[in-house]
């Protein structure tokens, strides 16, 4: 490097320096190195001409340092005391070119105050140029750099306090001088500190240096300024030092501080240190058009009153190669940045070059009072990377968090720049943000944001609005957002803290992965984010935690999203413990979702959550849907032991928005139990232009939907809404039980366009509905079928009203209901039936039930009906290949409703039939069968197939017709026995106080088909009934009359007997209200018939104003206590009569029973032992 002409005033130029009378002013020479001692001439005069420079603008004379030992191309000076007079400047004559050091000891007692210009220089020929030599200023006292100090040197600047300066084995000491050795010919090595306590550096300098706007004290670009001493305060001070390198360390006891080649240093770790202050505005500055370091090494480092240390590229730019240095601070205790402080290392507009990294050691960081970290890039070339290591805590915030500025520590590609930004690395013990602190990468500019991967001990805490570690792409910007990392034993978010990965212009989100050993909390209105933002073009990165426990109370968000064009990424929840979702702040509720925006075009991202136990409470959910353009995402819950949805606002739910196009999400459940309480709810819906998500939920032991809140019953839905278009989702359940009870409910609805779900329950124990339903419905406003709901267990039982409902009320058929249970199927005042309403236009469909044993009590019912325009579905228990064990239906309810099947239709169309397949079947106590029509529409048939039929105390088969609809016929199979018997004492009481409610028509027990109203025009319909034996008694009736129109006909056939008791009858009339219609036929195939004369039992195919019917009888055995008469009496009779018709015709085939030995006259009122009559008969 070719030596600068210094710009000095003299008289004249000549060829020999005229030195002045020595003088004892600021600076002293000691003694110690002999006839090699310093000299100092004050007021240097150059051929009797004053040096003079210029200081603020006024020429000033110097004192100039000649003299000194020469080693090599080291020259040492010795003073008793050296300071730097202000408003004057002292400079170091170097002899040679050649010489590469200027050291300057001090070994007196006092600091050096260099309150002037410091320099060195040289004369080469006739002008007086700088030295391109390094100068090192030795005071182990202190040394102070005052307001108007500055340098002028060619070389690097040292000042230190320390003790000596070691050169291999050897030392120049200031604190043990001796005479200069020969061997210190080598560079210097070291610097030695051997007395407590060392001096301090002081540096208060704001002096003007040659750079416009720069101040204070400054060595040539490239070079090197290292202050080293005890404590070190820049109080207001500045230093420069433009491409080449600032180093500070500030040492508090003995010990060996090595001095690098590249002009760092080296303190080892066992050497105390002392502290380093910036305040009152202090500035360090290396940018350049590359290189440029900083290094810092402390016990504790303090940034206050907006203090700067920069570095990175400035001052005219560089090339794309161009590369800025480092800013390197390593303390053992506290690094504080206070009142708007900066630590920088940028790339600064319109300029070119990577910017360097800022790497970050101490056992705690504190920024307060809107102060930063930053490495950025302003323009063309990437930010460097931030790294922390931090021993112990980290702590960032601000008192006011509503300001503009904040405190965080951020890489950043600017607005307007082309790079990448730097990655920010953080390890510490504890990491605290507060009140606006921030931790961020980002791009708002084109190029890619850095990655922010923090590492934590024990725990990071979040607290306040504008609280934020983030990763973004801004709005604008061009690049992908950086990855988000956080690791700690505890993440702690509250009222407002935050953490994000974003991307809000043209490019992907990053990944947020949170990898936390205990517990994750946000409290209060926190979130962590993985979004695309209003305006971006990018898919969102994925949002993974793993912990231990994962809370969300009372406004905390987990959120991944897409508010632009590109998909939201997945969320990925990993938990050992619990997962608690609860709460609210206002309208805020604790919740975990995956969502596309109204505006969006993209796919929303699937959800996924393994867990211990899942809590979702006091209105926390879980959310997967779409309000744009693009599938929602599925929701996939992993658990243990439980998972629990508890309140009234409480839900987890996947759906298609009203104006959405795109697809629900499937939510799937997998858990031992399951547990929606007071008004829980689990959703699955479409609202737009897209089907809804399936509701798979398999559960090792227990399901469990009980309660509601207000108006809001614990329940599942899969629904297409009324402003949907799609199908709606299947809900399928897998359990060992599922039970719901206090008003809970199971939905799949459609509102809108599209086919409801199918409802499938799997429960290899029991299902169970207390006061609860699970319905499958279309409604009124929709347009499709149905879903079918399917139901597989050990045992079923519906109590308390309860019921299972498969509906249309709009345009489509209702679905099938098939229960299929291996044991008992209980229903108790409650009802399971597939039904098409007056409103719809559609078919009803089929009810099936498969079980080895059927109880309905109570009231409860098994109904398919039809009101609208449609068919009405069947009703089937068993099938012949797969009986019912026992069917036992009885009782009635509090609002005098029989336990029934029913199969009705009130509108024009076909009612259902009814098939019934069992081993025992029971009909008690009110207990009805009924196949009716109340309109035009034909009532359903009857079939029932079993071994053994009971129809006891009121019990009644119905095939009725109230309408013009005929009634149809029942076919009845006993293979075994038929048994109709007695009549419900409770009918008439019932009937008075609920009137058409009552299902049965009379309290017989019976088996009915009829035409009832007088003005009906429907025909009854037929009885057709098999059984070796058939036995009617007490008033039991077999009955196929008709009010106006003609009979129905009767068929029995007993291959053993047929007996009637008490004033049973077998009818067939017509016209009982005093109408038209002929008397139905009555056939009867028997080996015996028998009856009790005395007892009233009749058989009749009578008729009013018709003709009556035909009776025939082909009894093979005999006819006992019966006979055929013209008129009804008051004994037994056969008779097919018209009270103003034509009288019908009574055929009887059997042989003459008049030998018969006993007097039925004479028998017991009581049972009879047939099997005896018929074998002492004749």
């Amino acid at each position: 490097m070719n030596p600068a002409r210094l710009h000095w005033t003299i008289a004249s130029v000549i060829s020999a320096l005229l030195l002045g009378q020595p003088a004892i002013a600021q600076v002293t020479p000691d003694d110690t190195l002999g006839s090699e001692r310093s000299v100092l001439l004050q007021d240097a005069t150059f051929n009797g001409v004053p040096l003079q420079i210029t200081i603020n603008g006024v020429l000033t004379p110097i004192d100039v340092i000649r003299g000194g030992a020469r080693r090599g191309n080291n020259v040492f000076h010795s003073f008793s005391q050296f300071n730097a007079a202000l408003d004057r400047g002292t400079y170091f004559l170097v002899p040679d070119p050649q010489v590469q050091n200027v050291f300057a000891r001090v070994t007196g007692s006092t600091p050096s105050n260099i309150l002037g210009r410091l320099g060195t220089f040289q004369i080469i020929g006739d002008g007086f140029f700088s030295s391109n030599a390094n100068l090192f200023l030795i005071n182990p006292n202190g040394i102070l750099f005052g307001n108007n100090a500055s340098l002028e040197v060619g070389g690097a600047f040292i000042a230190t306090t320390a003790n000596a300066v070691r050169f291999g084995d050897n030392t120049f000491s200031a604190t043990a001088p001796e005479a200069v050795t020969d061997v210190l010919q080598v560079n210097p090595s070291a610097f030695l500190f051997n007395r407590i306590p060392t001096g301090d550096i002081i540096v208060r300098s704001k002096e003007p240096t040659a750079i416009e706007s720069f101040r204070g004290l400054r060595v040539p670009n490239n070079q090197n300024l290292i202050l080293l001493g005890g404590n070190v305060r820049l109080e207001g001070g500045q230093l420069s030092a433009f491409g080449g390198r600032v180093e500070i360390a500030a040492i508090a006891g003995s010990g060996v501080i090595g001095l690098n080649p590249n002009g760092s240093l080296s303190v080892p770790d066992g050497v105390p240190r002392a502290d380093v202050i910036l305040n009152q505005a202090a500035k360090i500055d290396v940018s350049l058009q590359e290189r440029g370091d900083i290094g810092i090494t402390a016990n504790n480092l303090r940034l206050a009153d907006e203090s700067q240390v920069i570095a990175g590229i400035d001052l005219g730019g560089g090339s794309s190669e161009s590369q800025a240095g480092d800013i390197v601070l390593n303390a053992t205790g506290a690094i504080e940045l206070l009142g708007g402080s900066r630590i920088q290392n940028d790339v600064n507009s319109n300029l070119t070059g990577n910017s360097g990294d800022i790497n970050i050691t101490a056992n705690s960081l504190f920024l307060s009072e809107d102060s930063q970290i930053s490495a950025s890039t302003f323009g063309t070339g990437d930010a460097g990377n931030i790294n922390l290591t931090i021993a112990d805590r980290i702590l960032i915030r601000d008192p006011l968090p509503e300001g503009p500025a904040y405190s965080g520590i951020l890489t950043r590609v600017e607005s307007g720049a082309q790079g990448n930004g730097g990655n920010l690395t953080v390890t510490a013990n504890t990491l605290e943000l507060g009140n606006g602190g921030q931790l961020s990468a980002s791009t708002l500019g084109e190029g890619d944001a850095g990655d922010v991967t923090i590492r934590v001990r024990d725990r990071i805490s979040l607290t306040g609005a504008q609280t934020t570690i983030f990763s973004s792409t801004a709005e604008n910007a061009t690049g992908d957002a950086g990855n988000l990392f956080v690791s700690a034993n505890t993440l702690e978010l509250f009222n407002g803290g935050q953490l994000t990965g974003s991307t809000n212009g043209v490019g992907a989100g990053g990944n947020v992965t949170i990898d936390v050993r205990d517990r994750v909390s946000l409290i209060g209105v926190t979130g962590i984010f993985s979004s695309v933002g209003d305006n971006a073009t990018g898919n969102a990165g994925n949002l993974l935690i793993r912990a231990n426990t994962l809370e969300l109370i009372n406004g905390g968000q987990l959120i991944g999203s897409t508010a632009g064009v590109g998909s939201a990424g997945n969320i990925t929840v990993e938990v050992r413990d619990r997962v608690s979702i609860r709460g609210r702040t206002g309208n805020i509720s604790s919740t975990l979702f995956s969502e596309v925006g109204s505006d969006a075009v993209g796919a929303g991202g699937d959800v996924q959550i393994s867990a211990n136990t899942l809590d979702l409470s006091d209105g926390g959910r879980i959310n997967a849907s779409t309000f744009g353009r693009g599938d929602a995402g599925n929701i996939t819950i992993r658990v243990r032991d439980r998972v629990s949805l508890t309140g009234g606002q409480a839900a987890l739910f996947s759906s298609v928005e009203e104006n959405a196009t795109g697809n629900g999400g499937n939510l799937f459940i997998s858990a031992n139990t399951l547990e929606l309480l007071n008004g829980g709810q689990l959703i699955a819906s479409t609202g737009g232009r897209g089907s809804a998500g399936n509701v798979t939920i398999e559960v090792l032991d227990r399901v469990l939907l009980d309660g509601a809140e207000g108006e809001i019953s614990s329940a599942i839905f899969s629904r297409v809404s009324e402003s949907g278009v799609g199908e709606g989702g299947n809900v399928s359940i897998t359990a060992n039980r599922v039970e719901l009870t206090n008003r809970a409910s199971l939905n799949a609805d459609t509102l809108g366009q599209g086919n409801a779900g199918n409802v499938t329950i799997q429960a290899s124990d029991r299902v169970f509905l207390d006061n609860s339903g699970i319905f499958n419905n279309v409604r009124r406003t929709a347009t499709g079928n149905g879903g079918n709901l399917f139901i597989f267990a050990n045992t079923l039982e519906l109590k308390n009203d309860a019921a299972l409902v498969a509906n249309t009320t709009g345009r489509g058929n209702a679905g099938n209901v098939t229960i299929d249970v291996r044991d008992r199927v209980s229903l108790d005042n409650s009802n399971v039936f597939s039904s098409v309403d007056a409103s719809a236009v559609g078919n009803g469909n089929n009810l099936s039930v498969f079980a080895n044993r059927l109880e309905l009590t109570g009231g409860a019912q098994l109904q398919v009906n039809t009101a609208g325009a449609g068919n009405g579905g069947n009703l089937f228990l068993g099938r012949q290949d797969r009986p019912i064990q026992t069917v036992s239906i009885s009782g009635t309810n509090p609002a005098g409703r029989s336990s029934a099947l029913f199969a009705f239709t009130t509108s024009d169309r076909p009612g259902g039939n009814i098939r019934i397949f069992a081993d025992q079947f029971r009909l008690s106590d009110g207990g009805v069968v009924d196949a009716r029509t109340f309109q035009g529409g034909d009532s359903g048939t009857i079939r029932l197939d079993a071994n053994t039929i009971d129809i006891l105390s009121g019990g009644q088969i119905l095939a009725i017709t109230q309408g013009s609809g005929r009634a149809n016929s029942i076919n009845i199979t006993a293979r075994d026995r038929l048994l109709i018997s007695g009549t419900d004492p409770t009918y008439a009481a019932r009937l008075s106080q609920f009137g058409t409610a009552v299902a049965p028509i009379s309290p017989e027990s019976g088996i009915y088909t009829r035409s009832l109203a007088a003005e009906s025009a429907g025909s009854a319909g037929s009885i057709f009934l098999t059984s070796p034996r058939i036995e009617l008694s007490d008033r039991a009736r077999i009955d196929a009359q008709s009010t106006t129109v003609d009979g129905g006909n009767i068929e029995i056939r007993a291959s053993d007997r047929l007996l009637l008791r008490n004033n049973s009858q077998i009818t067939a009339t017509a016209g009982t209200a005093a109408g038209f219609g002929n008397g139905g036929n009555i056939r009867i195939d028997a080996r015996f018939l028998i009856a009790i004369p005395k007892e009233d039992s009749d058989i009749t195919a009578n008729a009013f104003r018709g003709t009556g019917g035909q009776v025939t009888l082909n009894v093979s055995g005999g006819v006992l206590g019966i006979e055929a008469r013209s008129q009804p009496t008051e004994f037994s009779d056969i008779t097919a009569s018209s009270e103003q018709g034509t009288t019908g015709i009574v055929t009887l085939n059997a042989p003459d029973s008049s030998g018969l030995q006993n007097s039925l006259a004479q028998l017991s009122q009581n049972e009879i032992n047939t099997n005896q009559l018929l074998a002492n008969s004749c």
